[in-house]
């Protein structure tokens, strides 16, 4: 049980990391390339 809760914030920290600097810096280099 306490592994599986461990899991899911690690799976939810990764997810918002991977989207939080992805999301900004795509959003900038199509801009700048637009």
């Amino acid at each position: 049980m306490v592994y599986a809760r461990v899991s899911k914030t690690r799976d939810v920290k990764v997810l918002r990391v991977r989207v939080s600097p992805q999301a900004p810096a795509t959003h900038n280099f199509q801009n700048h390339k637009h």
